[in-house]
Parts: structure tokens; C-alpha cells; sequence
């Protein structure tokens, strides 16, 4: 299935390589060529969004993901990697309950991280247009709080991913 991971690297992985120039201009090259190989080679499609999956709401997760944006700061992939710490903290901020049944600091602290998230995610994908990661986890924070941003999001995603199982 290639939902599932077939090579992903792990935090401490990606936490090594951004250790040295050289590690980090392999950790880009990695991510370029799951990219590359999302769009080329089906029997890859998705593996790109799964190798985002170690950037969660954990403090580890956050701080390799400000590592890695501080050692390559033009790159969408660590745009990415911050967004969905900050996206996936903001999620976790706001709990599991209905709207009306969530406090209003819970909601405060979530809009705090997606203010976070946001800009990184459409930096990327003014960097990357293809990197549809951005637009599927930018339409997710777009469901939540702005329409607009939804519509935005949504519309991208279908321009530069139609196939795509996430999208």
C-alpha cells in the first residue's frame, strides 16, 4: 500500500543529518526527490506527506523542525516541517469536543499556532507550488477558522495534485 512508510526517516535521523552543511544539503536533496518521485513514479505517490509525519505537536518534533528551518530558511520542506509542528500543536491546543463545548483559551492558544503555521505553509508554496503537503495541511487549519483560506487552500491543491490520496 503506498500509504504506508517505506523509508521514512525517523526525528533523530533528520535530527543527525542537520548536524553538518553536508547533512542538510542531503536532508533537501531527500525531500526534492521524494517530491520528484510523488508526481513521477506511482508507486511512490504519498510518500512525500508521510515523511512529514515525524513533525507533530512534540516539543522534539519543534525544535528539530526550527533546527532545520534555521540551517535552510528558503526551503519549503522546513516551512513545511515547522507548519505542521505549529499546525499539529494548534489541533492538540483545541482538544477533541465540539466548538460550543471547547473554552475560549483552548480556542485562543489554538488560533496562536495556526497564526504560526499559516505563513509558513504559504511560504512554501510559493517556494514549492508542488508541495501539496502545504495546501492539504493549510485547507485542514482553513476548515477550522477561515473559509477563505479553505477556498484557497482547496482550489491549489486540486490544480497541483488532482491524484493525490491526501488531496
Amino acid at each position: 500500500c503506498s500509504l504506508l512508510p517505506a523509508r521514512a526517516r525517523t526525528l533523530d535521523q533528520i535530527d543527525a543529518l542537520l548536524a553538518t552543511d553536508e547533512g542538510v544539503v542531503q536532508l533537501e536533496r531527500d525531500f526534492a526527490t521524494l517530491l520528484d518521485a510523488h508526481y513521477r513514479d506511482p508507486s511512490q505517490r504519498e510518500q512525500i506527506f508521510i515523511a512529514f509525519n515525524v513533525f507533530d505537536e512534540s516539543p522534539r518534533a519543534g525544535e528539530v523542525a526550527q533546527r532545520w528551518l534555521k540551517a535552510a530558511p528558503k526551503s519549503p520542506f522546513a516551512m513545511v516541517a515547522a507548519g505542521i509542528h505549529f499546525g499539529d500543536a494548534g489541533w492538540e491546543a483545541r482538544g477533541t469536543r465540539y466548538a460550543a463545548q471547547t473554552s475560549d483559551e483552548q480556542l485562543k492558544r489554538m488560533t496562536g499556532y495556526f497564526a504560526k503555521a499559516v505563513p509558513l505553509y504559504m511560504q512554501a508554496i510559493e517556494v514549492e507550488p508542488r508541495l501539496s503537503v502545504a495546501c492539504y495541511r493549510l485547507n485542514g487549519i482553513g476548515r477550522q477558522s477561515a473559509d477563505a483560506l479553505q477556498t484557497y487552500a482547496t482550489g491549489h491543491c486540486l490544480d497541483v495534485d488532482p491524484d493525490s490520496y491526501y488531496v
